[in-house]
């Protein structure tokens, strides 16, 4: 991993997006010819890739297998995946069959990109989302699919982020696609007022009535715990991610101010919109729902440093993870089964991206392996591992890109609680 020094030069270039861009490709390229090893995946578990072509699910906070353990959802694409997104060439979802171990439906998707894919994600059993663009009307949408009824297709006006039986939340993907390109959908020419805090923020919506409306506006989202420095900044939210009872959300609200940008934890209650900021010391970064009550972060507090926190919602207490070897691996995406969090790194000086498992009671701290990104996976292109559980805790999907190309894998890996 990299060095204290190193870390705080990546902060202070922070504040100059595109040099810091060029500086950190030369670096990593000059890293990769010193430390490059000569294999590019180490693990002692077998690794089963879903298919034998460019594949891969997407975020780390969903799983792609459903609850019964029959199927997995996931993206293929027919083109190369170092390139960038196109508006004109689809990727292909794709419904797999474990037990059969065949691909059995798939569906076009135009909006999409290759960190979050279409969002798609199961709603219960045999009902998945995923969004779309439709060139008729201009605008993203959603498309329901029934596995258990042939498949059969249902469409709605607005497109998806987080979903919690038929409650939708949503964000403004144009927005998305200005401010980071990595997650948003560029299908829509985005013409939008950066600066209209009134009429956009995060929306709600009902797949029983297809009702979708503005629910947070950015205005109220600055409004807590006001800054006067917000009305010189520029705004988003984004990691809109439901609590597992589906009673609240959290969501990153993201400013930037010259060319600096900070970050603001908060949580919202999903029938009054009554909003609570549960950190707001720069930087947090990836989370993930412990229970209906705690929350763990990957984030900065002016007193601990950075590293993985336990947050209370109610009680609002941050508890610092204190494994020093969890902590000093940076920033990672973690998903939890039980006590058990599996996470991930960014690539190190050999651009291998490393793959742990961590017990919250024993600290016990195991690697699953090492996994090589080679330089042609950049910023747009990059391909983290957004390791995931099955709901059952017995399988750990990830995307890797050591073999040179993009696929969704998974290792069998049984907890004991």
């Amino acid at each position: 991993m990299y060095n204290v020094f190193e870390r705080q030069l990546a902060r202070w270039l922070n504040r100059f997006p595109a040099l810091k861009s060029f500086i950190k490709r030369l670096y990593q390229a000059f890293n990769f010819i010193i430390y490059r090893k000569k294999y590019e995946v180490y693990t002692h578990f077998q690794l089963f890739p879903l298919l034998d072509r460019e594949s891969f699910f997407g975020y780390y906070d969903k799983s792609p297998e459903n609850r019964t353990g029959e199927y997995v959802i996931f993206h293929a694409s027919p083109f190369p995946t170092t390139k960038k997104p196109s508006s004109s060439q689809p990727i292909t979802i794709v419904l797999y069959d474990l037990q059969k171990k065949t691909v059995l439906r798939s569906w076009n998707s135009f909006a999409y990109n290759w960190q979050q894919g279409s969002k798609i994600q199961w709603i219960d059993d045999y009902k998945f989302i995923f969004n779309d663009y439709d060139p008729l009307e201009n605008k993203f949408v959603a498309k329901l699919i029934d596995v258990a009824k042939d498949c059969s297709v249902s469409m709605y006006p607005f497109p998806v982020y987080d979903v919690y039986k038929n409650v939708v939340l949503s964000l403004n993907f144009s927005r998305l696609a200005l401010l980071r390109p990595d997650y948003g959908y560029i299908n829509i020419k985005p013409i939008i007022d950066l600066k209209d805090v009134d009429s956009d923020g995060i929306y709600k919506g009902d797949l029983t009535n297809s009702s979708f409306g503005l629910f947070l506006s950015l205005r109220k989202i600055m409004n807590l715990h006001y800054d006067p420095v917000f009305e010189s900044a520029i705004h988003k939210v984004n990691h809109i991610l439901f609590s597992p009872d589906g009673e609240y959300f959290i969501f990153l609200h993201r400013y930037f101010l010259n060319g600096r940008k900070y970050d603001r934890l908060i949580l919202s209650n999903i029938q009054t919109g009554a909003l609570t900021l549960l950190s707001d010391h720069e930087m947090v970064s990836h989370c993930f729902w412990l229970s209906t009550s705690q929350i763990i972060a990957y984030m900065r507090r002016y007193d601990h440093g950075d590293g993985y926190y336990i947050i209370d919602i109610h009680t609002k207490k941050i508890e610092k993870i204190l494994n020093p070897d969890m902590n000093n691996m940076g920033d990672g995406h973690p998903n939890v089964y039980g006590n058990w969090v599996v996470f991930d790194t960014y690539p190190d000086r050999a651009r291998h991206k490393h793959l742990w498992v961590y017990n919250l009671q024993t600290e016990q701290l195991t690697e699953i392996g090492s996994f090589y990104e080679s330089l042609k996976y950049y910023e747009q292109t990059r391909c983290d591992l957004h390791p995931r559980w099955n709901h059952n805790g017995t399988r750990i999907y990830f995307d890797s890109v050591h073999d040179g190309m993009r696929k969704l894998y998974f290792i069998n890996f049984t907890v004991h609680e």
